[in-house]
């Protein structure tokens, strides 16, 4: 993928993101699918931009655990609020 093209689905991905995140509260299905559309992004930048596509895998697997790991805490946080809190206070 060159890296106009990998451009232009960043661009792609933020608008649609940015366009549900405005148009409404999403809820657990457009939580979800923004959250899928920032792993991709994260994906694009590391293999494309950053060009460790094939590097070694002790460089690139930590660099995308990072949006595997914190994306779907994120989405447990939004979506269990308080359930979180009752696990977390003392």
């Amino acid at each position: 993928m060159t890296q106009l093209r990998t451009w232009h689905w960043l661009l792609l991905l933020t608008l649609a993101s940015a366009l549900i995140g405005e148009q409404s509260r999403p809820g657990a299905g457009l939580l979800l699918l923004i959250c899928v559309s920032v792993m991709v992004k994260g994906w694009l930048v590391i293999d494309n931009l950053m060009n460790l596509r094939h590097c070694r895998r002790a460089v690139r697997l930590p660099m995308l655990a990072y949006f595997g790991v914190l994306l779907p805490a994120i989405a447990l946080a939004v979506l269990f609020p308080e359930q979180l809190a009752a696990l977390s206070s003392l």
